[in-house]
């Protein structure tokens, strides 16, 4: 069959063409799923944020969009990069997600992660013990889920507590919708395993994507699961051009450098270097970038290009192809694609696109 790969669909306004009044062609965002479903592309995705990692800030609402895309494609999957059943409450996003799970004829994929500061303290939303309220909104979902009409759903938890409460609305098809979670760490990684339907994460080497996807199947095993049902995916910015060098030339750009500092002081370590925003920095609970605009932007300038790189998969088509291959051959079914090239430079941005449909042609023999 191929890996699969997927691409990031448009959710910022900002950036959309406007029409004769100025506003944003909203349009925009469905068509680019349907020219995205027409050239094979296995899924696109949306994020669900209020602040980005870096300016623009202004987003649709994912859930929003994933009704309007789905209205407008036949094949395609959709799903989100990623949301948190945290700040969404979780009954509440069960219920979305069934929704978009009938709209879309079951073509919805949920990424779902335990979100980010930004996203929770600048809007009086308190951001701790995220893994375990986590754990505890996706054994809510699933309760949801299963519980068929007329069988209201109880549970006690430290967050939650539902008592006696229908949730009547069954999923599209046979089975519910899957649910992909962003996991890095071991008691994430241990959730995947657990109660997971894929694993969602952000770009490491296929090195470290083995290593985890490791903890993964162990996990699955103890709790009696086949590991083989765990869909293995991979969230990957990307930089692509018609040679390295102007790849390498784009990473210069403050924009793709800044990406470095969302990797963890230990990429810094390996090349004996401290990480510009501390030595206990953890991009999840500290990257906000309106606290740290100014220290970010004096950090940008201190970064090895060879280190931001390590932020991205890179190169020419068939460049690309070959670091894909290495995930494909990791147990890598499904890479999502978030193509970074028009941040650096707007010029390349229909270039880069089509040098992408390339290497989804190619991908499809993988």
């Amino acid at each position: 069959m191929g890996l699969g790969i997927g691409t990031v669909g448009p959710i910022n306004p900002s950036i959309f063409r406007t029409d004769e009044g100025g506003r944003p062609q909203v349009d925009t965002v469905w068509r680019v799923a349907k020219s995205s479903e027409e050239k094979g592309y296995h899924s696109v995705w949306y994020a669900d944020h209020l602040m980005g990692w870096f300016p623009p800030h202004d987003f649709y609402d994912p859930i929003a969009t994933l009704a309007l895309v789905a209205s407008r494609t036949e094949k395609i999957r959709i799903g989100t990069a990623v949301t948190d059943p945290i700040r969404r409450n979780p009954v509440m996003l069960s219920q979305s997600m069934l929704t978009l799970d009938h709209f879309s004829r079951g073509r919805c994929i949920f990424g779902l992660g335990t979100g980010e500061a930004m996203n929770y303290t600048p809007y009086g939303m308190e951001y701790s013990r995220q893994v375990a309220k986590f754990e505890e909104a996706l054994k809510i979902i699933r309760l949801s889920w299963e519980a068929g009409r007329g069988r209201p759903v109880d549970f006690e938890g430290k967050f939650w507590k539902l008592k006696n409460a229908p949730f009547d609305l069954l999923p599209y098809g046979e089975r519910p919708p899957p649910l992909w979670v962003a996991a890095h760490g071991p008691r994430m990684l241990k959730v995947v395993g657990e109660l997971a339907d894929g694993w969602f994460p952000m770009m490491m080497s296929p090195q470290e994507y083995a290593e985890r996807a490791g903890v993964i199947r162990e996990a699955a095993e103890r709790a009696g699961r086949k590991a083989s049902e765990i869909t293995l995916a991979l969230y990957a910015p990307l930089v692509i051009a018609e040679s390295r060098r102007e790849c390498l030339e784009m990473m210069e750009n403050p924009v793709l450098k800044g990406y470095a500092l969302t990797l963890p002081p230990s990429a810094y370590e390996r090349r004996g270097l401290k990480h510009p925003l501390g030595e206990d920095f953890n991009p999840f609970a500290h990257f906000i970038f309106t606290e740290l605009s100014d220290r970010v932007l004096e950090a940008v300038q201190h970064i090895p290009t060879d280190l931001a790189a390590e932020s991205f998969i890179y190169g020419t088509p068939e460049e690309v192809v070959e670091a894909l291959k290495l995930y494909r051959e990791k147990g890598v079914e499904v890479v999502v694609l978030w193509n970074q090239t028009p941040f650096a430079d707007p010029s390349k941005t229909g270039a880069s696109y089509r040098l992408i449909d390339e290497v989804v042609r190619r991908c499809s023999r993988l």
